[in-house]
């Protein structure tokens, strides 16, 4: 058959390459001989020693079938493959098969191949499945298996053994430890292969387990056809029983009268769960076990006392596992002693010991750790705590004494009050006390410091330095408002001076301002080396630095009572003065100013007299209470002066041949006021407070939205009695009806008379 461009891939294309005659340029490269099994499919390669596109002539008998011819071109050489079967039917035995390549026209190059028409390979195991085989740890086990060819031709066989396991191992051959795996196998010819094993140990963890161990795939395959067979086994850990002791403390100290337990721990170290048997043998001072004692599990000796707690015999630990048991250790009441002790563990024949020593030891001593101040800074009002942990580091029951020392330099500084002197702690407690509390002095300044030096020993004994401790003083800001007081002008301009007075502790500064119920006029007037906005008219607030403990500063300010208002009502005014030191911390006063609505400015105009002066003087009243005293006693004597003029003029009526008064006095001059109307029931004159007062003068018409209660009255009558009598001569009689329920008064003292030619009343 003739086939055109094939190039033959072969499964095994190692075989070596021949060369037929050709032409100079294109060699056709063929494998020498390619094996054949009837009936299966092997891809054969030839190889064009250039990249010419060129036929490819392939001719056989029809038993081998050549098909799926391709070619391929890479770095200048094309290859060609192809497929070639041979038919079930065709008998074992050699066959030719010739590769021309051609131009389309002759020849160029050619090959001849010999195809090996064989059977297929039979290598059979004589063990399949998976086998068990038990091995002990640390033993090298053989373990092997025959092989036979029960085909027709010599085989070349491959072996391999897989498996997970990290023992080693190596191959063996008839009973002959091999490097090379690789042997050829005659027809009906039977080898024994196999393997040596090192069996490794159980693990602390106990594995291998019992009847469990590491399984091994063992397969042969012929080179042929790949072809073989595969025989597995496990190799299943005898039983091992093993255990194991361990303690982190060999050596207890014991204090007196008291007892420690010491742990250890007992682990099964076999591959088998196991019960552990524990027991307790006393020791002599050379480490040998007492004469004649016996295993148990509790016993006393030279006033001590030994036992077992949580051995639990009965309960069975996995391999691999462990459990903790204590041994108790109780010692005498003896300044000193020792007890050894042997602690032994079996599982089986198996058996593990440890040997434990209780000792009275006498120790004293304490520690105190996390000695802390529980604020950064003191305050006077406020108690800083200092606590610490206190650990009783000796081997027994003891007291410790703490002791607490200020510095000399912290006298006026620092207050401290002791809470605890004296602790008492087992040995190996710890526990938390409070030592004292702190407390800034009230005459501290800002940041002074003292030293706390804390120290600690056991009771009756020196005590230690353990730490010294930094203390500072917290700055206190406190601002008071010593004084404050207001004016009213005649343009009802309310002038406000306020005294601070710096009761903190640290120089600070202020940060002045003010605010008001009401939109008006108002401003602050700041003092010498005050800061504040160039461009602010007016000023609301301003800025003040460098102020002394102690001293005193003076703030200024105005504000315009409201003149739009239709009703009368009242004027909040808030100073703010904040800390310049700490900002959050503010402190403020109100000051409060009635004023009047519209139309009572209105009356008070047509009425003849000026507002502004009224109001002034009303609240210079209600500012200072000696001149509301003094107005009092005024009106007062008026009154009486009035009562006394009254008498007169009756006098007179009834005596008209009287003599002449003598020349006009004031007394005189105010009695022209008396009218002829009649007057008045007599009325008692009221008491009232100089606010009271202040507040019927400016809101005696219509009533105030002002929070302040309304007068009584008879007071509001009382102030209209005042302002009446320079307007008119009902006043005088008004006075006179209040005055005739008063008793006689004395006579006036010359003070008191000059005080009243002085006054202006009409």
């Amino acid at each position: 058959m003739r086939v055109a461009g094939v190039v033959l891939l072969v499964l095994l294309s190692t075989l070596p390459m021949h060369h037929v005659s050709g032409s100079a340029t294109q060699t056709l490269g063929c494998p020498e001989t390619i094996p054949l099994l009837p009936g299966q499919p092997t891809t054969v390669t030839l190889i064009q020693h250039d990249d010419d596109a060129l036929d490819l002539e392939v001719w056989n008998t029809s038993e081998v079938q050549v098909q799926d011819i391709n070619s391929t071109v890479a770095d200048g050489i094309r290859t060609w493959t192809m497929s070639l079967t041979a038919s079930l039917t065709m008998g074992v035995g050699h066959v030719d098969l010739t590769a021309n390549l051609t131009d389309g026209s002759s020849i160029l190059d050619a090959c001849t191949i010999d195809l090996w028409v064989r059977p297929a390979s039979a290598l059979v195991l004589g063990a399949s499945g998976q086998s068990t085989f038990t091995v002990n740890e640390g033993v090298t086990t053989q373990v092997a298996v025959n092989l036979t060819n029960v085909g027709s031709e010599p085989e070349e066989v491959h072996f391999t053994l897989e498996t997970t396991s990290d023992w080693a191992w190596g191959w063996t051959l008839n009973g002959v430890r091999i490097e090379d795996p690789n042997v050829t196998v005659q027809p009906n010819e039977l080898v024994y292969i196999g393997a040596w094993i090192d069996v490794g140990l159980v693990g602390v963890d106990g594995r291998p387990l019992f009847g469990t161990g590491p399984s091994f795939t063992l397969s042969a395959t012929s080179s042929f056809d790949g072809r073989g067979a595969t025989w597995s086994f496990v190799l299943g850990m005898e039983e091992v029983k093993r255990v194991a002791l361990d303690l982190q403390v060999p050596n207890m100290p014991v204090a007196p009268g008291t007892d420690e337990r010491v742990e250890v721990v007992v682990t099964n170290r076999g591959n088998v769960p196991s019960k552990v048997q524990l027991d307790l043998f006393a020791l002599e001072n050379d480490g040998t076990v007492v004469t004649g004692f016996e295993p148990i599990d509790r016993f006393q000796r030279d006033g001590w006392t030994v036992a077992l707690f949580g051995a639990l015999p009965d309960v069975s630990i996995d391999p691999g596992a462990s459990r903790t048991f204590e041994v108790g250790l109780l010692a005498p009441w003896t300044d000193e002693g020792r007890m050894d002790v042997r602690v032994r563990a079996k599982i089986g024949a198996a058996t593990q010991t440890v040997d434990i020593a209780g000792e009275i030891d006498l120790q004293r001593a304490f520690e105190v750790e996390d000695i802390t101040v529980r604020c950064p800074d003191l305050e006077v009002d406020q108690a800083c705590e200092i606590r610490a942990k206190v650990r009783n580091a000796g081997t027994y029951d003891d007291v410790a004494t703490i002791e607490l020392a200020l510095n000399e330099s912290s006298t006026g500084i620092v207050n401290m009050s002791v809470e605890q002197e004296r602790v008492v702690l087992n040995h190996g407690q710890q526990r938390e006390v409070l030592l004292a509390r702190l407390s800034a002095h009230p005459d501290a300044l800002a940041f002074g410091t003292a030293t706390l030096d804390v120290n600690v020993g056991p009771e009756g004994q020196t005590l230690v330095h353990v730490k010294q401790l930094d203390l500072r003083i917290a700055p206190r800001v406190d601002w008071v408002f010593e004084s404050i007081s207001q004016e009213e002008d005649t343009r009802q301009r309310v002038s406000v001076t306020a005294t601070l007075r710096n009761d903190g502790n640290v120089v600070d500064g202020l940060v002045v301002s003010m605010k008001a119920s009401h939109g008006m006029e108002m401003g602050l007037i700041p003092p010498a080396g005050a800061e504040y906005e160039d461009d602010a008219d007016p000023i609301r607030s301003f800025e003040v630095e460098g102020l002394p403990i102690g001293d005193n500063i003076t703030l200024r300010a105005w504000f315009d009572l409201p003149s739009d208002e239709q009703v009368n009502g009242t004027v909040y005014v808030n100073l703010s003065v904040r800390s310049r030191y700490v900002p959050e911390q503010t402190f403020q006063e109100t000051v409060i100013a009635p004023y009047l609505g519209v139309p009572w400015q209105e009356g008070a105009s047509e009425q003849g007299f000026d507002l502004g002066v009224l109001a002034g003087q009303a609240w210079g009243l209600f500012q200072v209470t000696w001149h509301i005293v003094l107005a009092v006693g005024v009106a007062t004597v008026i009154l009486n002066r009035a009562v006394h003029r009254r008498a007169e003029q009756r006098a007179e009526r009834a005596n008209p041949t009287a003599e002449k008064r003598r020349e006009e006095t004031s007394e005189d001059w105010m009695a022209g006021f008396q009218t002829k109307q009649t007057a008045p029931a007599p009325a008692q004159s009221p008491t009232v407070d100089a606010g009271a007062f202040e507040q019927a003068f400016r809101n005696r018409s219509t009533p105030s939205p002002a929070p302040a209660p309304a007068p009584p009255v008879a007071l509001t009558e009382a102030a209209s009695v005042v302002l009446d009598v320079r307007t008119s001569q009902a006043a005088v009689e008004r006075l006179d009806a209040l005055a005739a329920a008063l008793p006689p008064a004395p006579e006036a003292t010359s003070d008191i008379d000059a005080l009243l030619d002085d006054l202006d009343l009409g």
